[in-house]
């Protein structure tokens, strides 16, 4: 049976490696439920992600594309990456608000 505000056979993401955003914002229509989307990034190791700007609008772009703004909360402990959110999408909440 699946949860509360989901429609359709609950079944498990497998992955060979990490799921993208699209892939998780493509399940989006299986129910009604909200997305909040934690950003990893560590300013101490810039190598492993892209720079804040970039990952900003990386998503961004992902959530628009899937029309999913008012399902989204935009999370992290870097605050370079939510400012960057906040500049590209005003109105996306996010950890920051």
């Amino acid at each position: 049976m699946p949860p509360p505000g989901v429609s359709g056979p609950v079944t498990r993401l497998h992955a060979s490696g990490p799921v993208t955003d699209d892939e998780v914002l493509a399940l989006a229509p299986r129910g009604s439920f909200g997305f909040n989307i934690e950003i990893k990034s560590d300013p101490m190791r810039p190598l492993l992600t892209p720079a804040p700007s970039r990952y900003a609008e990386l998503l961004t772009a992902a959530i628009r594309a899937h029309g999913l703004a008012a399902r989204v909360i935009v999370q992290s402990f870097d605050y370079r990456v939510l400012d960057a959110v906040r500049q590209l999408a005003p109105a996306l909440p996010n950890g920051m608000d």
